[in-house]
């Protein structure tokens, strides 16, 4: 009879463990600074954070907490972990974006590029020009204005697009924008240049493809929007030099203010302003 009571009691223990979801022996105490306890199981601390567990849902998801915001853990077996002396990251009011550091190197390459292609306005136009009265027989001859056409063509296809590109390095390195709808209008004109340097070319290859008309159009239209081109990024490049020279002169104040805590978890205000020039 006392061996079915021992066997009814020792089943009643087992069955008790086994069906008793969490031990209260399990439970983790995460106290933070603001004084709010946390009822938790901890799985992980790290450097900067701590992950855990809530102890009334241990198979729910896991948390993560800085650690900036802990004053201490209380483990299940009595051991403490203390984090008062953890350094507390100052919370900003909105983000500043500092103004870059701009030196005259910075500037060079965007009035390189419009000096380059100020300069190429003048052979290009003039070539193109003396190109189309040549095959009018106004002036020299057809020869001539082959030469004169395609050196046109040459300092357009190579100097033009390296004269663009130059006030791209300033643009990236100060952040000024220059005029974005003119560069787009320059490498419009570029690319119907080009394509119109490509059929002229095609059209020389057989000779009746042209009549004299069609070649002193397709030159008129090759000069012409070569010399557009050449000359919105010209512009494009004088608007960025202009606008990095005025930014690299302007003194720009930022206003920077916060929360922190000392040791103890005391908030004091913090509040300045910050010079970029």
């Amino acid at each position: 009879m006392k061996s079915n009571t021992y066997f009814v009691v020792l089943l009643v223990l087992v069955l008790s463990v086994c069906y008793t979801p969490h031990r209260v022996s399990g439970q983790d105490i995460i106290v933070k600074k603001n004084g709010e306890e946390i009822s938790a199981r901890v799985e992980q601390v790290s450097d900067k954070e701590i992950t855990y567990r809530k102890f009334e849902n241990l198979s729910g998801p896991l948390y993560i907490l800085s650690k900036s915001e802990i004053f201490m853990i209380k483990y299940e077996n009595g051991s403490k972990d203390v984090f008062a002396d953890q350094p507390v990251p100052i919370r900003r009011g909105p983000a500043e974006t500092p103004t870059p550091v701009i030196t005259e190197k910075d500037i060079k390459p965007a009035n390189a590029g419009a000096v380059m292609n100020y300069i190429l306005l003048v052979p290009i136009l003039t070539l193109g020009t003396m190109s189309t009265l040549s095959y009018d027989g106004i002036i020299f001859d057809e020869e001539f204005g082959i030469i004169s056409e395609s050196a046109a063509i040459a300092l357009t296809g190579i100097g033009v697009p390296i004269g663009a590109m130059l006030p791209g390095i300033t643009r990236k390195k100060t952040g000024v924008s220059g005029i974005p709808g003119l560069r787009v209008a320059g490498w419009i004109n570029y690319g119907v240049s080009m394509a119109g340097a490509i059929s002229l070319a095609a059209g020389a290859a057989w000779a009746d493809f042209y009549d004299e008309g069609g070649v002193i159009a397709s030159t008129i239209g090759i000069t012409l929007t070569g010399t557009l081109a050449t000359l919105f990024f010209a512009i494009d490049a004088g608007n960025t030099a202009s606008e990095a020279k005025e930014k690299q002169n302007k003194l720009s104040l930022v206003p920077v203010f916060g929360i922190d805590r000392d040791v103890s978890g005391k908030k004091y205000s913090t509040m300045g302003i910050r010079l970029y020039f």
